[in-house]
């Protein structure tokens, strides 16, 4: 079989392709770990937001910038434990009102301060 036999040029179109992938993946990585930086970040961020505000609609943490996953898993995990409730479901979805129970407050204090006290 004769090797070496192929286009002219094919070999520096493969290695240019694959320095283009490298570059686009080496991006999708770094947008990946900002990601979970940022939204490590939010979680603190919304748990003292929530302190210092009990009442809270989906809708408003949106407008203020928390992501809608964000909000709607940490808002399902404290009523789920009782540490927030509805306080009005007249309206439906993003807009039904709810607030942050004492306890709620609490135990997110303390949770927020066990938090800045392991890190750096």
């Amino acid at each position: 079989m004769a090797r070496g036999r192929g286009r002219p040029g094919m070999g520096e179109w493969v290695r240019s392709l694959g320095e283009q992938i490298g570059n686009e993946l080496g991006q999708v990585i770094a947008q990946s770990v900002q990601r979970t930086l940022e939204s490590a970040i939010d979680v603190s961020d919304l748990a003292r937001r929530l302190v210092t505000n009990a009442e809270f609609t989906p809708r408003v943490l949106w407008s203020e910038g928390y992501t809608k996953a964000l909000v709607m898993d940490m808002v399902n995990a404290l009523i789920g434990e009782t540490w927030a409730v509805w306080t009005d479901l007249s309206v439906s979805g993003a807009d039904g009102k709810g607030k942050i129970t004492p306890v709620g407050q609490r135990l997110l204090a303390r949770l927020i301060d066990e938090g800045s006290s392991t890190q750096p």
